[in-house]
């Protein structure tokens, strides 16, 4: 269950918080504070607003797109590594051990394909699954991508669980219900995220004297009109 949540803790860390906070600056906003200190370098961004849906959207889209294939990605991987080891075997392994044919249980765990790792195989779908139910607001294609992560998912699973592992061993429903459990966080970070994401006034369209086209220094940060201080106000 540890090594499970981890993988689903990098995924989520690497796909949609490191590209948010990358090209977030809160200079404008929070002048001063830890969190213009620590990540005004790169980004334009301190709020929800249109330019946030500009520099975030494609790249949320792209690493969901990767994460929804990922299923696809690691079977392939291990299916030329499986045929690599095969190869080495059957040109040097076997030479020097002429016992192979003769027992079947060695010559059956030398050919049979891959462990079932199952530890590796939710991460990446619960990744997908989080960030739209998080986010799904914002960008409803989110959606469309989530059911087609769901259908790779079941597809290459029942196949290869089928053709290509081996007999996987008993597994509790611990580690199932574990990462099922994650999705209820979502849930309430999905209400939060909305409601403060809906209340900006600049979502859809920012000020006239504030478009990109009008910033004339790289330092420009257009201001979110939308931040804490002035909301407590």
């Amino acid at each position: 269950m540890l090594t499970s949540v981890t993988i689903f803790v990098c995924l989520l860390l690497n796909s949609c918080i490191l590209p948010m906070l990358l090209q977030a600056n809160f200079s404008t906003d929070y002048p001063g504070s830890f969190m213009d200190n620590t990540f005004s370098f790169g980004g334009r961004n301190s709020d929800f607003s249109s330019n946030w849906y500009r520099d975030i959207g494609p790249q949320l889209i792209l690493n969901l797109v990767f994460l929804s294939i990922l299923p696809v990605i690691m079977v392939t991987a291990e299916y030329l590594q499986l045929r690599a080891n095969r190869f080495f075997k059957r040109h040097f392994y076997y030479k020097g051990h002429n016992n192979n044919m003769t027992d079947n249980m060695k010559f059956l765990e030398l050919n049979a394909g891959p462990e079932y790792n199952f530890v590796t195989k939710t991460a990446s779908l619960n990744c997908v699954l989080f960030i739209t139910l998080v986010f799904g607001a914002a960008f409803p294609v989110f959606y469309l991508i989530a059911v087609v992560a769901v259908i790779i998912q079941y597809s290459v699973e029942r196949y290869t669980l089928a053709c290509f592992y081996r007999l996987p061993p008993k597994h509790s429903l611990s580690m199932t219900q574990t990462n099922a459990s994650i999705l209820l966080y979502a849930a309430l970070t999905s209400s939060v995220t909305s409601f403060w994401l809906f209340g900006n006034k600049s979502m859809l369209r920012q000020p006239e004297d504030e478009l990109p086209g009008t910033l004339e220094t790289v330092n420009s940060v257009p201001g979110s009109h939308h931040h804490i201080l002035s909301t407590i106000g």
